[in-house]
């Protein structure tokens, strides 16, 4: 097939006011020469992102940029994309989601994963092998899918680090009849490609989440329709998910953060793992504890070992 399946790819790339990350995501998929169809969606920005966007990539006849009416978060803003890429073309088969601030290596990347989910049909989607800030962290290759118990003890920081308590994987399964390919419950949401027919079985990403837990709703549905998610572990893609120092000691920002967490947590348990008192109760109970004693802790504690190395 080579490189000609990419022509039946749409690749989703949204943008909230960082436009020259944005910028810098497309012009590098612009120097691998990627045939695909780019779709950029602007997510409402309050500032001039869709201006800066537009002057920089409209000469390019493979990239659309769009503008959503309003912010209705992640899963909204590439659904949006999505529709168009659908809607516009015709022979669409595969739709990647990729954040703007990831970056590809290589132009092979995108043909593999194309082929390799052309070839089986057990495959629901593919990601490669996450390099966070250039690091290969293993816990960002994928994940099992959560359950309540993995979730009550992920929401506390401290109790995760001190039992060693991981979602990820201490291996990966390989296909036995193809090495490059391992296995995973969960892609991770700042990179994978999926079958568009399976996704659009799925209605593509469930937009009753703003931000967190979209890949693990996806998850959960691939594995609920007895398919798999993969990861193509002889591709690596750099994901440049910078932490900012003031936003670790800024309390108030934690919480904020951390309540559309909350919010998106408390709707995957409700709709996706079981809607009972008990896994409402013990939930909420797991989520305030860490809201209102452990995030005013870790930031005080960033702040003091902070002070100290001054």
């Amino acid at each position: 097939m080579g490189d000609n399946i990419l022509q039946e790819l749409a690749l989703i790339i949204l943008n909230y006011k960082n436009y020259d990350m944005t910028i810098q995501c497309v012009n590098n998929l612009i120097s691998l020469n990627i045939n695909a169809k780019i779709i950029v969606v602007d997510n409402n920005s309050p500032n001039d992102s869709y201006e800066q966007i537009s002057k920089r990539l409209s000469s390019f006849d493979n990239i659309y940029l769009l503008r959503t009416e309003r912010n209705g978060g992640y899963s909204y803003g590439n659904n949006e994309g999505i529709r168009f890429a659908t809607k516009s073309f015709s022979d669409i088969k595969y739709i990647g989601i990729m954040n703007p601030d990831v970056f590809l290596n290589t132009k092979a990347m995108l043909t593999k994963i194309c082929n390799k989910l052309s070839e089986k049909n057990d495959l629901a989607g593919i990601t490669g092998v996450t390099l966070l800030n250039g690091k290969l962290v293993f816990n960002n290759l994928g994940w099992r899918v959560n359950d309540v118990k993995s979730l009550i003890l992920a929401n506390s920081s401290l109790l995760s680090k001190v039992l060693k308590i991981s979602k990820s994987y201490s291996e990966i399964e390989l296909d036995k009849d193809d090495c490059e390919i391992g296995y995973t419950e969960v892609m991770p949401g700042s990179f994978f490609i999926m079958k568009n027919n399976i996704f659009k079985e799925f209605g593509y990403l469930d937009e009753n989440v703003f931000l967190y837990f979209e890949e693990d709703i996806l998850g959960r549905k691939i594995k609920k329709r007895g398919l798999k998610s993969a990861i193509l572990i002889t591709e690596s893609y750099i994901h440049k998910h910078d932490v900012k120092d003031n936003e670790l000691s800024n309390v108030k920002k934690k919480k904020l953060d951390y309540k559309i967490y909350m919010k998106s947590q408390t709707y995957y348990v409700k709709n996706y793992i079981g809607n009972n008192w008990i896994n409402n109760f013990m939930i909420k109970m797991s989520q305030y504890a860490h809201l209102y004693l452990e995030i005013p802790l870790i930031c005080a504690m960033y702040r003091l070992k902070k002070a100290i190395r001054k």
